[in-house]
């Protein structure tokens, strides 16, 4: 069974949300880093689920959370 923890990282002068996916076992795991465009109940829960069972950690956040854009920026998103 893994296990999913829900925490924060700064990031730019803002706070993010991310999920932390552990997959059962000791580890250390080799991990995978999700970014998605869409609410993180919409498509994510399952992509975690299948790569902790194949015996990997991720690292999930979206990119839709509430943040403001920062003009000039490389990639025109904000700082999540």
């Amino acid at each position: 069974m893994t296990r999913t923890i829900q925490t924060q990282f700064p990031s730019g002068g803002e706070t993010c949300t991310a999920w932390l996916t552990i997959p059962q076992g000791e580890g250390p795991f080799p991990s995978v880093l999700l970014i998605h465009g869409a609410t993180h109940e919409m498509v994510l829960p399952h992509y975690e689920k299948t790569f902790s069972e194949a015996g990997m950690a991720v690292v999930a956040f979206d990119e839709s959370a509430p943040h403001p854009v920062r003009r000039g920026s490389a990639s025109g998103f904000g700082t999540c």
